[in-house]
């Protein structure tokens, strides 16, 4: 319906044109929202104020996304023709976020131009103002080119940002100045390491080629796991050695190789004058020596030599202006991330200061939103006030298990389950003495739990009020998790079994610097199943771990099709480098079929990254490379028709 006439378009007379927009079809929505554009544009005394009033029609149209994107994107082009428009030029643009998320790019070029304007445009006073919001709206920009690796349009943005910074005499344009020659460096970097990887294809006998891309990988691009592909027995010996280790993940490597790499990167540190590359490279020496001192604790020369190459490193750190690394082994308060209210599984379970009560008749566990897959300690003190039990559940590797501390009325300490065999009868399984119980009610207890992951191998020691109880080394993947005990996997827990525990602290200091330094990005985002199987609706348990599992043992579950499939879209694109995957649990868990993750970072075109060897209950997937995504799809292998059930997923990039 059109309004007639010379008169104006009013709020009223807008909402009936969006009823007939909303109520008609595509194509007729468009000819009338081109229709209901031209109208306003017409009969509004200026641009701005046309601006304002497609806002407000767009603002009624949230049932009809496309025909408010389109009245959106007019009221930006009216708004922007004037200082008077800007507002709902900046408004328009936030109405567009929400309703177009996978344009984002677009419309955060289309807002720094607006702060450009208003920049460019502003008295004295507005000048400044609106100068550190356009500088602020360019930093960003330039921060979206670097992830997509455009360092020319980074470059671009930064110059600009540190021209507005210089002219009103900002202190950050000496910070902003050492992001245009940190990206200027990524430029030369890359066009060197075109023009040497072009020379070793033409001549792969190029020694010195060969030798300056593997430290153009190593130093400016901190990619060992490239430079060691390129490794060949004509390479200094040394350089062989140290770039092969570097290559490995920390869990793989022996305790003297994290002394040998600890020094070697500083040495390398050395070789550079970009402040940003000799700074990362001190912080992975100042991990690799943390590590080093953290498992060899024998006071000799080799403890000696990474202690004083340790402080050496963290001087040198001080100086370049760098603070304790995200890698910093540090203590963290388990008690402070429980929240009852979110991450109980069975028990009752109060808060009591800073400690935490569980009383259960039966099963009692809360799980922490916390994950490890290397090494790690484990520490813990806490009161039996009923009962005769207290457990601690914990990853290892590619295991999950749980240690039990009174079990089987009280007299059995042990891990559980090894193999199969659960607490009462394994190979850690320890008797209290002449019968008795090794928890005594109403008694202070301490525990110390330490997790040593060496290649496919881990080593858990267990030692009670000062007494070592536990000793086992053996294969991660002979530990397992009880079926009907629902912590995420790779999560800790705490919990008991027909008792009333009150534990008073817990920490865990975690020792592998990715452990300590992966971001959780899937926790806020959303995903959605090909088809839901019938009265078992997705649980929140999918993506946050909180909540339970339903009644088959799963968080998700389709109907029975070909190509079942569960997609997972992240908030942002990101550089995705572990998932952690976890299947049904329970009885039913025999059904389940192998699994195999696809990525995309549009929805449409997808690539297959991993396809599981075997049915597992849980999956770890690390990536030797990040693998840039934002839509995750996981699906079986099988082509045939069948069900998909998934207990939940996490998926983790590096730190920023």
């Amino acid at each position: 319906m059109k309004a007639t006439g010379a008169s104006r378009v009013t709020l009223a007379a807008a909402a009936v044109w969006v009823f007939g927009l909303v109520a008609g079809a595509p194509t007729a929505q468009a000819d009338q929202a081109d229709d209901l554009i031209r109208q306003i544009v017409r009969e509004a005394k200026t641009r701005p104020e046309a601006a304002k009033k497609l806002l407000a029609a767009a603002g009624m149209l949230n049932d009809a996304p496309p025909v408010q994107i389109r009245i959106c994107e007019e009221a930006y082009k009216c708004g922007i023709t004037g200082p008077a428009g800007y507002a709902s030029a900046l408004a328009a643009l936030a109405m567009l976020d929400k309703a177009a998320p996978d344009r984002a790019d677009v419309w955060s070029a289309r807002r720094t131009e607006v702060h450009r304007l208003q920049y460019l445009r502003g008295d004295r006073l507005g000048r400044m103002v609106a100068g550190r919001t356009y500088i602020d709206a360019l930093l960003v920009q330039a921060g979206q080119a670097k992830k997509k690796s455009n360092w020319a349009d980074a470059v671009m943005h930064y110059r600009q940002a540190h021209q507005v910074a210089r002219a009103l005499h900002l202190p950050q344009a000496g910070a902003i100045f050492q992001s245009i020659r940190t990206a200027e460096n990524h430029i030369m970097v890359r066009n060197r390491l075109k023009a040497l990887a072009a020379a070793l294809e033409k001549d792969p006998n190029d020694l010195t080629s060969r030798e300056r891309l593997v430290r153009t990988y190593l130093i400016d691009l901190d990619m060992p796991t490239e430079a060691a592909k390129l490794i060949n027995d004509k390479l200094d010996a040394a350089l062989r050695a140290n770039v092969s280790l570097a290559a490995k993940e920390a869990a793989a490597l022996a305790d003297a190789d994290f002394l040998t790499l600890g020094q070697w990167y500083r040495s390398l540190a050395g070789q550079t004058a970009i402040k940003p590359t000799k700074a990362r490279l001190l912080v992975r020496a100042e991990n690799y020596l943390r590590m080093y001192l953290e498992v060899h604790t024998k006071k000799d020369v080799d403890r000696l030599r990474a202690t004083t190459a340790l402080k050496a490193v963290q001087d040198e750190l001080g100086r370049l202006g760098v603070g304790p690394s995200l890698g910093e082994a540090q203590w963290i308060d388990l008690l402070a991330l429980a929240d009852p209210s979110q991450y109980t599984v069975a028990g009752e379970w109060s808060r009591k200061g800073s400690q935490l009560q569980v009383v259960c008749r039966r099963e009692g566990l809360m799980g922490l939103p916390i994950t490890a897959v290397g090494s790690y300690d484990f520490q813990a003190t806490f009161t039996l006030v009923r009962g005769t039990e207290a457990v601690v559940a914990m990853p290892v590797g590619a295991g999950q298990c749980a240690a039990i501390f009174g079990g089987y009325y009280g007299t059995k300490v042990a891990l559980s389950m090894i193999d199969g065999a659960t607490h009462r009868d394994n190979a850690t399984t320890v008797n209290a003495p002449s019968r008795g119980r090794w928890l005594a009610e109403g008694a202070k207890a301490t525990l110390d739990i330490a997790v040593r992951i060496k290649g496919d191998q881990a080593q858990i020691t267990a030692t009670l009020n000062g007494k070592k109880l536990i000793d086992w080394t053996g294969r991660q993947v002979s530990l397992a998790w009880h079926d009907t005990r629902a912590v995420p996997f790779k999560t800790f827990g705490l919990g008991s079994w027909g008792s009333t525990v009150v534990w008073h602290t817990a920490k865990l200091r975690m020792l592998d610097p990715a452990d300590r330094t992966l971001r959780w990005v899937s926790k806020d985002a959303t995903y959605k199943p090909s088809s839901v199987y019938r009265s078992c609706p997705p649980q929140a348990m999918f993506l946050t771990g909180r909540g339970k599992l339903n009644r088959y043992g799963a968080s998700v579950i389709t109907e029975r099709q070909s190509n079942p499939h569960v997609t997972v879209t992240l908030r942002q694109t990101e550089m995705i480098k572990r998932i952690i995957l976890d299947h049904r649990r329970g009885p039913y868990k025999k059904r389940n079929t192998p699994l195999m993750i696809a990525i995309s970072t549009d929805g449409r075109r997808w690539t297959t990254v991993w396809r599981a060897k075997a049915v597992r209950q849980s999956y770890l997937i690390d990536f030797k490379l990040p693998l840039r995504a934002r839509y995750v799809k996981v699906s079986p292998t099988v082509t045939d028709r069948t069900y998909l059930t998934l207990a939940g997923i996490r998926i983790y990039a590096p730190g920023r």
